[in-house]
Protein backbone atom coordinates (compact mmCIF):
# COMPACT_ATOMS: atom_id res chain seq x y z
CA UNK A 1 0.00 0.00 0.00
CA UNK A 2 2.79 2.44 0.90
CA UNK A 3 4.39 2.26 -2.56
CA UNK A 4 1.10 2.39 -4.48
CA UNK A 5 1.46 -0.98 -6.21
CA UNK A 6 -0.90 -3.92 -5.80
CA UNK A 7 0.13 -7.44 -6.84
CA UNK A 8 -2.41 -10.22 -7.39
CA UNK A 9 -1.16 -13.77 -7.91
CA UNK A 10 -3.05 -16.71 -9.39
CA UNK A 11 -1.05 -19.94 -9.23
CA UNK A 12 -1.86 -23.42 -10.42
CA UNK A 13 -0.21 -26.70 -11.28
CA UNK A 14 -1.15 -28.13 -14.66
CA UNK A 15 -0.92 -31.90 -14.14
CA UNK A 16 -1.65 -32.58 -17.81
CA UNK A 17 1.43 -30.60 -18.86
CA UNK A 18 3.68 -31.09 -15.79
CA UNK A 19 3.89 -27.34 -15.33
CA UNK A 20 3.52 -24.67 -12.68
CA UNK A 21 1.71 -21.57 -14.00
CA UNK A 22 1.50 -18.14 -12.37
CA UNK A 23 -0.50 -15.11 -13.45
CA UNK A 24 0.64 -11.82 -11.89
CA UNK A 25 -1.61 -8.77 -12.09
CA UNK A 26 0.42 -5.60 -11.36
CA UNK A 27 -1.79 -2.61 -10.54
CA UNK A 28 -0.57 1.00 -10.32
CA UNK A 29 -2.67 2.68 -7.60
CA UNK A 30 -1.08 6.11 -8.00
CA UNK A 31 -1.96 9.17 -10.09
CA UNK A 32 1.32 9.06 -12.00
CA UNK A 33 2.93 6.66 -14.46
CA UNK A 34 5.25 4.09 -12.88
CA UNK A 35 8.39 2.23 -13.90
CA UNK A 36 7.90 -1.18 -12.26
CA UNK A 37 10.49 -3.95 -12.43
CA UNK A 38 9.24 -7.43 -11.64
CA UNK A 39 11.73 -10.22 -10.93
CA UNK A 40 11.19 -13.99 -10.84
CA UNK A 41 13.89 -15.96 -9.02
CA UNK A 42 14.47 -19.73 -9.24
CA UNK A 43 16.80 -21.73 -6.99
CA UNK A 44 16.28 -25.43 -7.62
CA UNK A 45 18.20 -28.08 -5.72
CA UNK A 46 17.85 -31.01 -8.07
CA UNK A 47 18.27 -34.58 -6.77
CA UNK A 48 21.05 -34.91 -4.18
CA UNK A 49 21.28 -31.52 -2.45
CA UNK A 50 24.77 -32.28 -1.09
CA UNK A 51 26.26 -32.26 -4.58
CA UNK A 52 26.75 -29.04 -6.55
CA UNK A 53 26.49 -30.35 -10.10
CA UNK A 54 23.39 -28.69 -11.55
CA UNK A 55 23.49 -26.56 -14.70
CA UNK A 56 21.48 -23.49 -15.64
CA UNK A 57 21.60 -21.80 -19.03
CA UNK A 58 19.72 -19.24 -21.06
CA UNK A 59 18.17 -20.65 -24.25
CA UNK A 60 17.73 -17.68 -26.63
CA UNK A 61 15.96 -19.73 -29.32
CA UNK A 62 13.04 -20.46 -26.96
CA UNK A 63 13.28 -17.43 -24.64
CA UNK A 64 13.74 -19.52 -21.53
CA UNK A 65 16.13 -20.62 -18.81
CA UNK A 66 16.95 -24.32 -18.54
CA UNK A 67 17.88 -25.88 -15.18
CA UNK A 68 18.92 -29.52 -15.35
CA UNK A 69 20.79 -32.37 -13.78
CA UNK A 70 20.70 -35.97 -14.94
CA UNK A 71 17.12 -37.05 -15.65
CA UNK A 72 15.51 -33.87 -14.33
CA UNK A 73 14.95 -30.72 -16.38
CA UNK A 74 13.06 -27.50 -15.72
CA UNK A 75 12.27 -24.78 -18.25
CA UNK A 76 11.44 -21.33 -16.85
CA UNK A 77 9.94 -18.50 -18.87
CA UNK A 78 7.48 -15.61 -18.77
CA UNK A 79 5.50 -13.33 -21.09
CA UNK A 80 3.20 -10.37 -20.79
CA UNK A 81 -0.31 -10.20 -22.27
CA UNK A 82 1.13 -9.02 -25.60
CA UNK A 83 3.24 -12.19 -25.80
CA UNK A 84 6.53 -10.35 -25.19
CA UNK A 85 9.09 -12.29 -23.20
CA UNK A 86 11.08 -11.09 -20.18
CA UNK A 87 13.59 -8.38 -21.09
CA UNK A 88 16.55 -9.49 -18.93
CA UNK A 89 17.82 -12.65 -17.29
CA UNK A 90 20.85 -14.05 -15.53
CA UNK A 91 22.09 -17.32 -14.11
CA UNK A 92 24.63 -17.77 -11.34
CA UNK A 93 25.75 -19.60 -8.22
CA UNK A 94 24.12 -19.56 -4.80
CA UNK A 95 25.04 -20.96 -1.42
CA UNK A 96 28.63 -21.78 -2.45
CA UNK A 97 31.85 -19.83 -2.91
CA UNK A 98 30.34 -16.97 -0.90
CA UNK A 99 27.64 -16.39 -3.52
CA UNK A 100 24.16 -15.49 -2.27
CA UNK A 101 22.30 -15.87 -5.55
CA UNK A 102 21.19 -13.95 -8.61
CA UNK A 103 18.43 -12.24 -6.64
CA UNK A 104 21.25 -10.03 -5.26
CA UNK A 105 22.06 -9.02 -8.86
CA UNK A 106 18.49 -7.68 -9.13
CA UNK A 107 18.82 -5.20 -6.27
CA UNK A 108 19.85 -2.35 -8.59
CA UNK A 109 16.99 -3.12 -11.02
CA UNK A 110 19.28 -4.55 -13.71
CA UNK A 111 20.57 -8.07 -14.34
CA UNK A 112 24.09 -8.94 -15.50
CA UNK A 113 23.02 -11.36 -18.25
CA UNK A 114 25.23 -14.35 -17.45
CA UNK A 115 24.04 -17.15 -19.77
CA UNK A 116 25.41 -20.37 -18.24
CA UNK A 117 26.67 -21.67 -14.90
CA UNK A 118 27.49 -25.05 -13.39
CA UNK A 119 27.37 -26.02 -9.72
CA UNK A 120 24.71 -24.97 -7.24
CA UNK A 121 22.88 -22.65 -9.62
CA UNK A 122 19.97 -20.24 -9.62
CA UNK A 123 18.43 -17.82 -12.12
CA UNK A 124 16.40 -14.63 -12.26
CA UNK A 125 14.10 -13.18 -14.97
CA UNK A 126 13.08 -9.51 -15.21
CA UNK A 127 10.21 -7.55 -16.72
CA UNK A 128 10.38 -3.77 -16.98
CA UNK A 129 6.84 -2.40 -16.97
CA UNK A 130 5.74 1.16 -17.70
CA UNK A 131 2.28 1.38 -16.15
CA UNK A 132 0.01 4.39 -16.67
CA UNK A 133 -1.81 5.97 -13.71
CA UNK A 134 -4.54 3.71 -12.27
CA UNK A 135 -3.75 1.04 -14.86
CA UNK A 136 -2.36 -2.46 -14.74
CA UNK A 137 -0.32 -5.09 -16.54
CA UNK A 138 -0.36 -8.88 -16.48
CA UNK A 139 2.57 -11.25 -16.54
CA UNK A 140 2.44 -15.00 -17.10
CA UNK A 141 5.25 -17.08 -15.58
CA UNK A 142 5.73 -20.83 -15.84
CA UNK A 143 8.01 -23.72 -15.02
CA UNK A 144 7.77 -26.89 -17.09
CA UNK A 145 9.22 -30.17 -15.83
CA UNK A 146 10.47 -33.28 -17.54
CA UNK A 147 12.73 -36.28 -17.21
CA UNK A 148 14.77 -34.82 -20.08
CA UNK A 149 15.50 -31.43 -21.58
CA UNK A 150 13.58 -32.52 -24.66
CA UNK A 151 10.43 -33.30 -22.64
CA UNK A 152 10.56 -30.04 -20.66
CA UNK A 153 11.06 -28.06 -23.91
CA UNK A 154 8.16 -29.89 -25.57
CA UNK A 155 5.84 -28.87 -22.72
CA UNK A 156 7.16 -25.29 -22.89
CA UNK A 157 6.36 -25.15 -26.62
CA UNK A 158 2.90 -26.66 -26.04
CA UNK A 159 2.12 -23.94 -23.48
CA UNK A 160 3.29 -21.24 -25.88
CA UNK A 161 1.28 -22.74 -28.73
CA UNK A 162 -1.93 -22.87 -26.71
CA UNK A 163 -1.26 -19.56 -25.03
CA UNK A 164 -0.34 -19.46 -21.36
CA UNK A 165 -3.17 -17.03 -20.59
CA UNK A 166 -5.69 -19.37 -22.26
CA UNK A 167 -4.29 -22.32 -20.34
CA UNK A 168 -4.59 -20.40 -17.07
CA UNK A 169 -8.21 -19.50 -17.90
CA UNK A 170 -8.91 -23.20 -18.50
CA UNK A 171 -7.43 -24.20 -15.15
CA UNK A 172 -8.41 -21.31 -12.85
CA UNK A 173 -11.97 -20.27 -11.93
CA UNK A 174 -11.71 -16.53 -12.80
Amino acid sequence: HDIGIMLEFDDTVDAEFSAFLRNVHVVNLQNSARDVRMFFHQAFVIADGRSNTDTAQYLPDVNAILHYRGRRAFIVSATNDAGEFFDQSTVGLFGIEGREGTYKDAEDGELSGCVVEHGRVDSTLRFKLDIAPHSSARLHYWITCGTSTREALYIHKQLLGQGVHRRLRHLLPW
